[in-house]
């Protein structure tokens, strides 16, 4: 039987009809793979980015998520998908092409599609779940068995259409389809590209609309950098120049040399500093994540007196769910927020241990997001005095910083490594770290990484410097800076390998005590180093003497003014305290055991009180150290047996701190439970680990 004319037949396999004899070109058919690319990446970048939304939505606690952030979240991962599924579907169908270009059939767009399908969800599933905290076989098998059906779906819906539409009809809505995508990806992608996700460490400053609030009514800019060691900062004597701006800055500003954190983690130190209380006082730590109402925040005083407060939180603990956040009117927490803009692909690649391809899937820890939402809030309170607390996580593990940052400290091959630390030389490196470094006493790491992530953490501060930079740019562009108090301080600070730990879970060496604080006050040019101790609780009566000077509240007496110590610095107590509550009652079982005597200690309480010269360290278990600071900053050298006569000194200074400091009980015998997202949170920084319940 002769062939039939080739202007007869008919496409069966849901394929867009030819109006001529023949089998399609290549052409075609890599203009039907790219737009089953492009409908496809941005419908992926959607839906990704609509889950994420939704997820998020239910942990900002009664916040929601900021209007600007969506489009460019959307960009950016549309973007990104159509950068990694056009060239696989320009092969994908000239594959298909090269097996039936023979036969006389039309572009085969519907099994193109139904393969797209395939291999996306094939990468997008395990990897959107495994970011979702959800990757458990039972899931992973419901999402491969829902992509195959999508896939099923399409690719015989799409005949079934063919069939019974109009080849008019048909093509019509296959273009209002490719028509939508390139409106969506354009609108969505120029959103993005103005966008600080688009290059983070690139970044600077948004346009102001020039308006700025009066003279009469000061301000306050108070940047943490969280986890931030001061010894590592420059502008404190660190020989990489880590703080090239801060260095600057410091030269007109008040800079405590010996500043002491009132607790050795976020939540205790954050408490202190909000309320000027001790850890002792307030209660807040590990048994205790919650800080109690019966507390007055510098937010809650500042906001009573016509202060408009807002909080930028990148830390998943300084928030409403620790009731850290009390005061503060705007609060924001960036650390959920930057979860809209990740998604799949960003992951695989640090999955993979792969430097990004692509500036925009380099990310930092939110700093430059951070700073975008600071200069959106400043736009939209105008002529109110504000106080603005922010919190930057990048010094926190794992030390997330953009490549150039990290090309400052490394070379091509250690900036190649860091990438795959994160993820694929040893596993999570934050629970390795957590588990088998600081509790088991295993020394995994090889001694060339462990240098390189001290040098990714200098990157991290180098990084920081120009994000406070930038922020503090935001202010002055506006007019504001003439009248604000700028705070810059660390939380606490960092074991990077010393005393046999990484994190900052255990004891109270001053790896973790002294932490970063320095402070500019407008219309003053102070330029001076205060040498003797402070505490991080200090900054309550610092900044409540500046914004409030007529106020009536009440000053805790623990909590000094700074600002008069420059003048009258005898005027102080030679001694600060810092407490370690030890570790959450679920981690103490990994210790079980545990035999070795160093190990175990580490599970101790302690309290420690910190002069000009020497430290003494009490610990539960009854081990007493004294160290000589300026001669032995490591405490590597015990010298209680040297000077038994200052150990006695600060033995009787801190027994009457503890004899004059009640101690809070919370409410309840053990306090709040742990909310759901605070016991991740905890878990994601390697406060606990991945099998506590």
């Amino acid at each position: 039987m002769p062939p039939e004319p080739a202007l007869s037949r008919q496409s069966t396999d849901g394929d867009l009809p030819t109006a001529a004899a023949g089998p399609p070109g290549p052409a075609f058919v890599l203009l039907t793979a790219a737009t089953v690319a492009l409908v496809g990446s941005v419908l992926l970048g959607l839906l990704e980015c609509l889950l994420a939304a939704a997820l998020v939505s239910r942990k900002l606690a009664g916040g929601s998520i900021p209007g600007m952030l969506l489009a460019p979240a959307v960009g950016r991962a549309a973007l990104t998908h159509l950068l990694l599924w056009l060239p696989v579907m320009l092969t994908v169908g000239l594959g298909y092409w090269g097996i039936f270009r023979k036969r006389t059939r039309a572009c085969p767009l519907a099994a193109v599609s139904a393969i797209f399908i395939l291999l996306a969800g094939a990468l997008v599933i395990p990897a959107d779940l495994e970011l979702a905290g959800k990757a458990r076989p039972n899931l992973l098998a419901l999402g491969w068995l829902l992509v195959l059906a999508a896939a099923s779906g399409k690719y015989f819906g799409q005949r079934w259409l063919h069939r019974r539409l109009s080849r008019r009809v048909y093509g019509g809505l296959l273009a209002g389809f490719s028509l939508a995508s390139v409106l969506v990806m354009t609108a969505t992608g120029w959103a993005f590209v103005r966008s600080p996700l688009f290059d983070p460490g690139r970044w600077r400053l948004l346009p102001t609309n020039g308006r700025s609030i009066p003279a009469g009514r000061p301000s306050v800019l108070w940047i943490v950098c969280d986890t931030a060691r001061a010894d590592r900062m420059s502008c404190y004597g660190h020989l990489r120049p880590t703080t090239p701006f801060l260095s600057q800055w410091a030269r007109d500003a008040l800079v405590c040399e010996l500043a002491i954190a009132n607790g050795m983690w976020t939540v205790p130190s954050h408490a202190s500093m909000f309320t000027g209380l001790s850890l002792r006082e307030h209660g807040t730590d590990h048994r205790n994540l919650w800080l109690d109402d019966s507390f007055d925040t510098i937010a809650e005083l500042l906001a009573e007196h016509g202060y408009a407060t807002a909080l930028f939180s990148n830390n998943p603990l300084v928030v409403p769910q620790t009731n850290l956040t009390q005061g503060f009117q705007t609060r924001q927490v960036v650390y959920h927020l930057r979860h809209v803009t990740r998604f799949s692909l960003e992951y695989l690649c640090e999955w993979l241990g792969l430097a990004p391809p692509v500036p925009w899937l380099d990310q930092d820890f939110g700093a430059a997001l951070t700073n975008w939402l600071v200069a959106d809030w400043l736009e939209r309170h105008p002529g109110e005095p504000g106080f603005v607390f922010v919190n930057y996580m990048e010094t926190h593990l794992p030390y997330r910083v953009p490549g150039r940052y990290r090309r400052l400290f490394l070379d091509a091959a250690q900036v190649r490594r860091s990438y795959a630390l994160r993820r694929r030389a040893y596993g999570d490196l934050v629970t390795r770290l957590d588990l088998d470094y600081n509790i088991s006493g295993s020394d995994f790491l090889a001694p060339d990484d462990a240098e390189l992530l001290r040098r990714q953490y200098d990157a991290a501060v180098r990084y920081l410097d120009d994000r406070i930079r930038e922020l503090v740019e935001l202010f002055a562009a506006r007019g504001l800076l003439e009248n604000t108090l700028v705070v810059v301080a660390s939380d606490h600070g960092e074991y990077l390998g010393t005393h046999g730990m990484w994190g900052h879970r255990f004891l109270t060496y001053q790896d973790l005590a002294h932490a970063a604080l320095m402070l500019r006050e407008p219309g003053r040019q102070v330029g001076r180093r205060l040498k003797r101790p402070v505490q991080l609780s200090d900054l309550f009566a610092t900044v409540l003497n500046f914004a409030l000077p007529d106020s009536a509240a009440s000053r805790p007496a623990g909590s000094r003014d700074l600002r008069a110590l420059v003048e009258n610095p005898e005027d102080s107590p030679a001694v600060a305290i810092c407490e370690c509550g030890g570790p959450a009652p679920m981690t103490l079982h990994r210790f079980e055991n545990c035999t070795d005597p160093v190990i175990l200690h580490r599970t101790t309480p302690q309290i420690a009180a910190v002069g000009e010269r020497f430290k003494l360290i009490i610990s539960a278990d009854g081990r007493r150290e004294l160290y000589d600071l300026p001669a032995d900053p490591g405490e590597a050298v015990n010298v209680i047996e040297s000077f038994p006569v200052e150990a006695q000194r600060l033995d009787a200074y801190v027994r009457r701190w503890l004899e004059t400091t009640p101690a809070h009980q919370p409410r309840g015998e053990k306090g709040r439970p742990l909310a759901p997202d605070v016991l991740k949170a905890l878990r994601s920084l390697g406060y606990i680990g991945d099998e506590d319940d």
